[in-house]
């Protein structure tokens, strides 16, 4: 696979030019398109919801970059447009949803503080959000949550509270804070202004890129996919629709099939973010009704075996050539990157 370097997608013109070139590129020379089954979204999460909620959000976040990848494209036979949440402000697509709540709050609820329970990314967005609105915020934080991510929480001025991921539960620990406190509870994903803020990335991406055969989008408590599938079913009624859990969190991958939302134990997945053991009350209709199915990665095993891993050792790996290949005086020591465990 060739080290290309990514390349933003500037406008919903350039995505379709460069869409007609992976089509003709495909193998039998013609058009390949994805085809979703076409279902009728539910009437609890709407277009409306979102586009309102890009209004709130519009100048206060960031409107993140889709790029495409030359190498990405080789590797996997399809051209594929990545939205970069990554780099949305507290580091994820998260304060679309958080601060679109806060926002839709009347100013005597929002003087009274906000709640939230979070491994680490919804507790960012939160902390961000409360910080933006002059609020202030108390986030429940699993005692293993990554160091990194704590840390920014509380540098975003929030309170934490720890609870054992293993044995508490940590909506009922939030629940008793709000309680006792009067604060508002702002959820990870069970709530349709956080779906609602979450969708706008999805109004974002096929706005750049408005030719997509299907849309992937990771799926932990369902809030980001509901609101993006609702935008997506709207928008595009044929593009199929993919969620994407690790194996062992397939919390959802497993209540599409039973036809219910059912439990799971604590999933083993190094992606913390979807640790979820089960799918949202109010996300899960919704993403009955929206999706074609959900996709499975491996997250066991190890080396090539263990796909979450794979990807993110290759991106670091990528990233420590990029910047050494500027480096002059690196490069004629031979410097090597760590191996990556």
């Amino acid at each position: 696979m060739s080290e290309q370097p990514a390349r933003v997608v500037a406008s919903a013109r350039t995505s379709a030019v460069r869409m007609g070139r992976v089509y003709r590129r495909r193998a039998g020379g013609g058009a390949t398109a994805i085809i979703g089954t076409l279902v009728t979204g539910s009437n609890a999460l709407t277009l409306e919801d979102v586009q309102a909620a890009a209004r709130r959000l519009a100048g206060r976040i960031h409107r993140t970059p889709v790029v495409a990848s030359d190498a990405v494209d080789e590797a996997c036979g399809f051209g594929v447009f990545l939205k970069c949440e990554n780099l949305q402000r507290a580091g994820s697509f998260k304060i679309r949803g958080a601060l679109n709540k806060l926002l839709a709050l009347d100013a005597a609820a929002r003087a009274r503080g906000v709640v939230a329970y979070s491994s680490g990314n919804h507790a960012q967005g939160v902390a961000l959000a409360a910080r933006m609105v002059g609020t202030s915020a108390i986030i429940c934080m699993p005692e293993d949550a990554p160091g990194l991510k704590l840390e920014a929480t509380r540098g975003f001025g929030a309170e934490v509270v720890f609870y054992d991921r293993q044995t508490d539960d940590r909506a009922a620990v939030a629940a008793r804070i709000v309680a006792e406190t009067g604060r508002v509870l702002v959820p990870p994903y069970d709530d349709y202004a956080i779906m609602a803020g979450q969708g706008t990335a999805a109004l974002e991406l096929l706005a750049d890129a408005p030719d997509l055969d299907a849309l992937l989008t990771p799926v932990g408590g369902g809030g980001l996919m509901a609101g993006c599938s609702t935008v997506a079913r709207a928008r595009r009624p044929d593009i199929a629709v993919f969620g994407v859990e690790a194996e062992g969190a397939d919390d959802t991958y497993l209540s599409l099939r039973k036809g219910e939302r059912v439990t799971i134990p604590p999933p083993p997945t190094i992606a913390d973010g979807i640790r979820i053991q089960t799918p949202g009350a109010l996300t899960f209709p919704i993403l009955q009704a929206n999706l074609t199915d959900v996709l499975l990665v491996n997250n066991r095993g190890g080396g090539g075996n263990n796909f979450i891993s794979t990807v993110f050792d290759d991106s670091a790996r990528r990233s420590w050539a990029m910047s050494r290949s500027s480096d002059a005086e690196g490069s004629k020591v031979g410097s090597r990157p760590p191996p990556l465990r």
